[in-house]
Formats: C-alpha cells, structure tokens, sequence
C-alpha cells in the first residue's frame, strides 16, 4: 500500500471516529458514555477507551498562547494522567554557602 493511500485510508477512519465522538457528545444528558458506547457497538476491541482526570480546581489549565504551548515526553504525559505536575510551581534553588560568623 503506498503511503499516500494509507494516509487517506487513516483519515477516512479519523472522520467515522469524529462523526461518532460527536454524537455521543449529543446524547441524552442522563446517559453515560459507557452505555451509549455499548448501545452503539463501540467496545476496547474496536478502539473505545474512557479517560478522564478528576480535576480538583475545576478547570484544566491551558496554554493561552503557542509561545506557552509545551511538547511533552511519554514520561511527561504519564505523570499529568496521574495527576502529577510536570513543570515545578516553585523550582529548588540550591542554597548559598553558609556565612561564616568568625
């Protein structure tokens, strides 16, 4: 198969994923993904797998400009899905040699 084919062939199964991402998005609001998901024959055989994090603060925090855009490692990517800071709030700074006082 040449690359230019399996590249339309990749984007032809992207497009029938998003047609089905957006209609669960549109299901009824009692409803919960996993039954929509069964109800419409999506299984973790044919690519259906349920993330989420809990967010404590209620909101993801999201770069507001590309200048603030970060690419992530594989090790980086498991640590925010587990909840883990990837960039240190407060860096450790090495401290200044001791005073001497005589």
């Amino acid at each position: 198969m040449s690359s230019q084919t399996s590249l339309v062939a990749e984007q032809v199964r992207l497009q029938q994923w998003a047609a089905q991402i957006q209609d669960c998005k549109n299901r009824p609001a009692d409803m919960k993904v996993e039954t929509w998901c069964s109800e419409h024959g999506i299984t973790k055989a044919n690519g259906f797998l349920l993330l989420y994090k809990r967010l404590s603060n209620g909101a993801f925090n999201w770069p507001r400009s590309v200048e603030e855009a970060l690419e992530i490692s594989p090790e980086q990517y498991t640590m925010l899905m587990q909840g883990l800071e990837i960039l240190p709030k407060h860096p450790i700074r090495p401290n200044d040699p001791p005073k001497r006082l005589m």
